[in-house]
């Protein structure tokens, strides 16, 4: 019975022993049914892991991007050099200067004042120095004021101002203030005249503006002389009818 128990239990070991042996020899893939199917998730994450993110490849470095913006943007805001000579250089050509004498109507009355205005242009296309404007009112008007500070002259009563330089296309508006008397000589119809120079231009230009002057007793230097025999005479017949009285 012992032989039989320990033959038994050799031939179990035996059949354990090559039962081993047969699992060691044959691959574990074969025997679980794995096959091909396990190999092929572990090839497509190696080759997820060998590519990048399509994202990664496109995006380029943050620091490349903004040294790039900054740059373009300095270059289409910077301004081209300008020359500082070109702004100091005096405009080329002859001034043309323009008087324009406006009243505010042609005609006024006697014992009152009135307002015109002399606009002096320059038209030309070059600068005039030391300009000089003038004014004449008639000999029997009388200047009161204007807004410009001008110098009157009462032996030739003419008004005048002076600028420095007039440039291109510069204009002045002068506004002056005259009166006019209850009596005037020489008829009622006066006129206002303007004048002006300057070192480019030799030949003084000038502008007349005429008027008339309503409600006033005119008479002339032979009405007043003849005036002045009149009074002589009836003087002297005055006299002689007092002496025959006398008599």
């Amino acid at each position: 019975m012992n032989y039989q128990k320990r033959k038994i239990l050799s031939n179990i070991l035996v059949f354990f022993i090559i039962l081993t042996m047969f699992f060691w020899m044959i691959p574990g893939n074969l025997i679980f049914g794995e096959g091909n199917k396990g190999d092929q998730p572990t090839e497509t994450i190696a080759e997820e892991e060998e590519s990048p993110p399509p994202e990664e490849q496109e995006e380029a470095p943050p620091d490349e991007t903004t040294e790039t913006t900054e740059t373009t943007e300095t270059t289409e805001t910077t301004p081209p050099e300008e020359n500082p000579g070109t702004e100091e250089e005096e405009p080329e050509g002859q001034p043309v200067l323009t008087i324009e004498i406006i009243l505010p109507q042609d005609s006024f009355d006697a014992e009152s004042t009135f307002t015109y205005l002399l606009n002096l242009t320059n038209n030309g296309d070059g600068n005039a120095t030391a300009v000089s404007l003038k004014s004449h009112i008639a000999d029997n008007l009388s200047y009161i004021s204007d807004n410009a500070e001008g110098t009157f002259d009462s032996a030739t009563n003419t008004i005048s101002w002076g600028f420095e330089i007039m440039a291109p296309g510069d204009s002045r508006s002068i506004e002056i203030e005259a009166g006019i008397p209850s009596v005037i000589a020489d008829g009622n119809m006066k006129s206002i005249t303007g004048m002006v120079s300057c070192n480019e231009i030799e030949t003084l230009g000038s502008i007349k503006a005429d008027f008339n002057i309503n409600n006033t007793q005119s008479f002339s230097e032979e009405d007043t002389e003849d005036e002045s025999a009149d009074e002589e005479e009836s003087s002297d017949d005055t006299v002689a009818e007092e002496e025959d009285d006398s008599g």
